[in-house]
């Protein structure tokens, strides 16, 4: 049988596919006054992912302990597709950051990250549960949370299997 790679050494396909998050709210016990922003942060290495964040339009007030968004961010990234376990993964590579959706905290002192929620864009595409509320980890407030519906909608093959059949079918021979 021979072996498939794919850039993180997993047997499979890539496939393109658009990610979109439309933010509810934050919910953070905070006892100072400040203002929350959300950052989608994605890749590091064009090939993959592309490269930045999609961040919120505008950071909202916090107001006892709730900051009300109703704001879609998104981007399209590359997911690996594991063929023997039927899966989509995240592709993992010393280039490529985690997804992540970091909760910023300003203040006029400046802008501090109140945390952040992982997000593995194989796993979103594989579970069929829509979560909607999420744990902010690494944050000072233990039960702070924040609430978005997460999407996905496929694109395309990264590599066509009839791009590749055509072109190894042909013989020297032939001409267009």
């Amino acid at each position: 049988r021979q072996q498939r790679h794919s850039p993180d050494r997993r047997g499979g396909r890539k496939f393109k596919y658009s990610f979109e998050a439309i933010i509810d709210e934050v919910r953070i016990n905070v006892k100072f006054p400040c203002r929350i922003a959300v950052s989608w942060n994605y890749g590091k290495a064009v090939a993959y992912l592309g490269d930045g964040e999609a961040r919120t339009s505008s950071s909202k007030q916090l107001t006892n302990g709730v900051a009300r968004f109703d704001e879609q961010l998104g981007f399209n990234a590359v997911v690996g597709f594991d063929e023997d376990t039927q899966k989509y993964h995240e592709l993992k590579d010393p280039a490529i950051i985690q997804t992540t959706v970091e909760i910023s905290i300003i203040t006029d002192n400046g802008t501090s990250l109140a945390g952040f929620v992982p997000i593995d864009l194989g796993n979103l595409i594989n579970r069929k549960d829509r979560k909607e509320l999420f744990e902010i980890e690494r944050c000072p407030d233990k039960a702070a949370s924040i609430r978005m519906r997460v999407s996905y909608r496929f694109l395309s093959d990264t590599k066509p299997k009839n791009r590749v059949k055509l072109l190894g079918n042909r013989s020297d021979g032939e001409s267009d």
